[in-house]
């Protein structure tokens, strides 16, 4: 997995990577995800008397592999140019996290206060990979309907099509905070309180007033 985010890094610093295989890499978890929640599935379920510490331990790493899957299956879903690196970084890093818990959950003799650290651990990073994801999804999306606004608004103010190239070139390059703030800034300009309105409307649509 580690070698198939470096290769992604390469294509990226290259800018020869596309859509498909970056998302391609994201893929990769999926069977890693599968194995964990069938292992402990058949675990959980021959063995009847585990201790209620390390039943409830085995229990949250399926519901950890569940959410791994579904938050890579978000991800796909937004149909982005690509991915920043920065979150393809640590998305991994939560995967490789979940990877060594289950094998440590799985050996001989169990160590249910190092695991029980561990998953602190996890539990923690899995809240910050939620909130990256949430941060790329409204960062695109409000990307993209301020840069329609502008662009509507450019047939009167030329001045922001330079704003509007400069955005489209961030976006495309998977930076999509930085071109938000561009182009957010543009169209304050041009016309103030805009882009309070639109960033309303669609916290409003998604249900995060």
């Amino acid at each position: 997995m580690k070698l198939i985010l470096i290769r992604s890094k390469k294509r990226l610093e290259a800018k020869t990577a596309v859509d498909s295989e970056v998302l391609t890499n994201l893929l990769t978890a999926e069977k890693a995800l599968t194995a964990i929640e069938q292992q402990q599935t058949e675990i959980n379920a021959s063995v009847s008397e585990l201790q209620s510490d390390e039943k409830l331990a085995r229990e949250a790493l399926q519901r950890y592999a569940v959410d791994l899957r579904t938050t890579k299956r978000r991800v796909e879903g937004l149909n982005l140019p690509g991915l920043p690196l920065d979150y393809l970084d640590f998305f991994f890093l939560v995967s490789d996290e979940l990877s060594q818990l289950s094998k440590d959950m799985n050996k001989q003799q169990i160590d249910m206060d190092a695991i029980t650290k561990k998953m602190l651990v996890v539990q923690d990073d899995f809240d910050k990979l939620h909130d990256k994801t949430n941060s790329l999804r409204d960062s695109a999306a409000l990307t993209e309907r301020i840069l329609q606004y502008a662009q509507r608004l450019s047939m009167q103010h030329p001045e922001l099509n330079e704003m509007i190239a400069r955005t489209q070139t961030y976006f495309n390059e998977y930076e999509y905070a930085r071109a938000l703030e561009i182009i957010g800034a543009a169209v304050e300009d041009v016309e103030p309180g805009v882009y309070k309105q639109i960033e309303a409307s669609y916290y409003q649509e998604i249900g995060r007033q």
